[in-house]
């Protein structure tokens, strides 16, 4: 019983210090973690956690909304990057994955964004390219590459993080 009125007085003394900022940048989770679950004695604690998550859902409707994903979920071509040059096109999806990974790279769940720039943003790099040449996303992993990149007279004009640096960041606050 006492437990619950101090868990209950906490939930309200964070919630009024959160919810500001949780409309503008991150949303924060509390998990209230007990030493002892089953019996609550004197010696329980009660230790708080404070997770900060990027928000999926709204990553993924964005990405719907550019085009970068179809209806379903899928990566797909965004078809107003298929008129600019393929150095053009790999630069603007390295900044896309970069610009994530630097805003969101605070975050608790850092592996689902991870996964989502290497699926997603990679996949949707391929059909893009591949709809350019009017070919097959297999043609484009042929050609360019698992992390397209490409070179002029032995200078890399544009490449796309390979998947190791993604996967290889690590959980960090902004300076």
């Amino acid at each position: 019983d006492r437990l619950n009125t101090i868990r209950k007085d906490m939930m309200k003394l964070l919630k009024e210090l959160i919810e500001p900022a949780t409309e503008k940048v991150y949303i924060l989770k509390l998990q209230l973690m007990k030493k002892d679950p089953i019996r609550v004695t004197r010696s329980t604690k009660l230790i708080p956690k404070l997770e900060i998550l990027f928000p999926k859902k709204q990553i993924i409707e964005n990405f719907k909304s550019k085009g970068i994903m179809n209806s379903k979920g899928m990566p797909s071509a965004v078809m107003q990057k298929m008129t600019l040059p393929v150095y053009d096109v790999i630069n603007w999806y390295t900044a896309v994955a970069r610009g994530l990974l630097l805003y969101y790279g605070c975050t608790n769940n850092l592996n689902d964004l991870r996964r989502l720039i290497n699926w997603a943003l990679r996949y949707s790099l391929f059909a893009t390219i591949g709809a350019k040449h009017k070919k097959s996303i297999k043609w484009t992993i042929d050609n360019f590459g698992f992390d397209p990149k490409v070179i002029y007279k032995d200078i890399i004009i544009a490449s796309f993080p390979t998947a190791g640096w993604v996967n290889s960041r690590k959980k960090e606050y902004p300076s």
